[in-house]
């Protein structure tokens, strides 16, 4: 076997992946797309405290804030303001301080791009 050929079960299993994630795009575009239509409806019936049963499921109209993720450059634009100009050397101690207690691990997984 040659370095660019693959064998036949994997070849199978990394086609099968394929066709999957295909059909997970496409159904995932359907189901953001129903879901913005719903809401236009359930927002124009005035209906949004309601709960639609649907078989085993309920569906219902939700409303939650959502904040925005802490990036190192809000992190360290923050601690700049809170320490002022005259201790930038002290939050840049703290930022880095702050992101060496950071968690990090190692995960294997399988990549899925378009080329």
């Amino acid at each position: 076997m040659s370095a660019n050929s693959v064998s036949q079960d994997l070849a199978d299993k990394l086609n099968e992946l394929y066709h999957i994630t295909t059909e997970i795009e496409t159904k995932t575009k359907k189901k953001r797309e129903l879901k913005d239509e719903i809401m236009v409806l359930v927002k124009r019936d005035k209906m949004e405290a309601r709960k639609f049963a649907i078989a085993d499921r309920y569906i219902k109209y939700n409303l939650s804030k959502q904040t925005g993720g802490l990036t190192q450059k809000l992190l360290l634009g923050a601690l700049s303001e809170y320490y002022g100009p005259s201790k930038k050397e002290e939050a840049i101690k703290v930022y880095k301080y702050i992101l060496s207690k950071r968690d990090s691990k190692m995960k294997e997984d399988i990549d899925i791009g378009r080329r």
